[in-house]
Order: C-alpha cells, then sequence, then structure tokens
C-alpha cells in the first residue's frame, strides 16, 4: 500500500532538507539550493552531482517533509558527491543548536526543525567527519 501524501506547509528557505522526488521518479534526500518563485524551488539532491539538481514546485507532489518518504542514504551507491564543508563554524553553529535544543528541552523549535536538524544537518555532518577519517586512515595504510 502507498504511504498517501500528508498535508503539510512549507516555509521555504535555502539549505531546508527535504524528501524530492527526481525525474525517475525515485524519492531521494535533498536540500533546497535556491528560491526560484513563490512555488518552485530548485533542490540539490545529497550525494549526487549539480547535474541532477532540478526544481520542484510546492503545488506538485514532487516534494515533501525531510524523510516523509525516504529512509537512509539516497544518493549515488558507488561514489557519493557531497560538498564536504568541515568548517570550524559549520561545526560550531551545530554544537550551538544541540546546547539551546538540551537547554529548551526541545521546545525552541518545531518537530519538523528538530528532525531537519537531528536527521539532516547532524546527520550529514557526522557523515561527513567519519568519511574524512575514513579517507584519511587509508592514506596513512597505503
Amino acid at each position: 500500500m502507498a504511504k498517501e501524501r500528508a498535508k503539510f506547509v512549507f516555509v521555504p528557505r535555502v539549505k531546508l532538507w527535504v524528501d524530492a522526488q527526481d525525474v525517475d521518479g525515485n524519492w531521494s534526500l535533498g536540500r533546497i539550493r535556491e528560491i526560484l518563485d513563490e512555488d518552485t524551488v530548485l533542490v540539490a539532491f545529497d550525494g549526487w552531482s549539480d547535474k541532477y539538481n532540478q526544481p520542484c514546485s510546492f503545488s506538485s507532489s514532487s516534494i515533501a517533509p525531510l524523510r516523509f518518504y525516504t529512509k537512509g542514504y539516497t544518493g549515488q551507491q558507488k561514489i557519493t558527491l557531497r560538498e564536504y564543508n568541515l568548517q570550524p563554524s559549520l561545526i560550531k553553529l551545530v554544537e550551538q543548536k544541540m546546547i539551546l535544543l538540551k537547554r529548551t528541552k526541545l521546545n525552541a523549535f518545531s518537530a519538523y526543525e528538530i528532525t531537519s536538524f537531528l536527521r539532516g544537518d547532524l546527520f550529514v555532518l557526522m557523515d561527513d567527519l567519519l568519511t574524512r577519517t575514513y579517507l584519511v586512515l587509508a592514506k596513512l595504510i597505503r
């Protein structure tokens, strides 16, 4: 039985994590790269190069809240293409948000914002840290 699309309202903003349907009809984790107009955003799919970015309209059924349709990693299986952005300022920002979440007992943000942070920003940051560590160790072993 197919999962029915939930009724939801997006407040689109750049860097918001979403589920988006690609041209082949597959649901993938994506991030809003740009707001094109009042109804359309440009989505960059996690793990895919920019040539796969595509516009998604909120009035269509091609975009949904983060993890509504997706589970786990949805990018390329053989070669992951991700912008590794391990800037100290980004790590500090994530740390500050985790502290705020703890201090406010998760009351400072909506459930969607918390989910987007934990399953989006924090997940990708941890994945990047682990991947970078693996790459450094692989170079040392060679």
